[in-house]
């Protein structure tokens, strides 16, 4: 007998296959396991008309063009914004004098 093939006083011969088995057993579960996780997890995006491969990327440009991550304007920039519209003819003189009045009020 070889020494590589020298079994261990106090175990058996077929303890290491047995073992070697098991662990691949337990790791092919795992493997199956988060497949099926994965799997309903982008069927469940994909009913919701989310598509999980840009999900990440849609979410930052949403909030990057959302109001949620925005300074708010201070009211002397917003009446400035009003006359800057007001000014290049982009409203009226009366919606000039309605959005003041609103940006006024709070």
């Amino acid at each position: 007998m070889s020494p590589a093939l020298a079994v261990l006083p106090g175990s058996s011969p077929g303890a290491f296959d047995t073992g070697v088995t098991l662990a691949g057993f337990v790791i092919g579960v795992i493997v199956v396991a988060m497949v099926v996780l994965i799997v309903v997890k982008v069927v469940s995006a994909r009913r919701r008309g989310i598509n999980p491969l840009t999900f990440d990327a849609e979410l930052a440009a949403k909030l990057r063009d959302s109001s949620v991550l925005q300074p708010e304007k201070s009211v002397e920039a917003r009446l400035a914004e009003i006359d800057d519209l007001h000014g290049r003819g982009v409203i009226t003189d009366a919606e000039r004098e309605s959005a003041r009045a609103s940006v006024l009020r709070g």
